[in-house]
């Protein structure tokens, strides 16, 4: 199946989720010259491991603003390199129209209106 996602991942030890959020963009997407605005979304749920373990995973989400670097893959694991295929600016007007399968379900309900 294909889809698209925010970047995102785990915490790793004493991190905060601006400091994980930060990170896992620069990890993803090569952007690190940002600016971390407030979180604009925060759900949790249930999320099964690829090892079959069962956690409760707590996601925030967060406007950036950033200097306008390209996008890059040289952060991107071995595994990332397996599965992720692409990466790309989506306007309000392209997710509202796209049938692509995106994640969030509902990242246009959790942005804000107005930026």
């Amino acid at each position: 199946m294909s889809y698209w996602a925010t970047p995102g991942g785990g915490l790793e030890d004493d991190e905060t989720f601006e400091e994980a959020a930060i990170r896992e963009l620069f990890e993803e997407t090569g952007i690190r010259n940002v600016d971390l605005d407030r979180d604009v979304s925060r759900r949790e749920f249930v999320l099964r491991l690829p090892s079959g373990e069962e956690v409760m995973a707590e996601e925030r989400f967060f406007l950036i603003r950033h200097d306008g670097s390209a996008l890059s893959r040289e952060g991107w694991t071995e595994a990332e390199v397996k599965v992720m295929a692409d990466h790309r600016w989506w306007s309000r007007d392209d997710l509202a129209r796209t049938t692509d399968k995106i994640f969030p379900e509902n990242i246009l309900a959790m942005l804000p209106s107005q930026g």
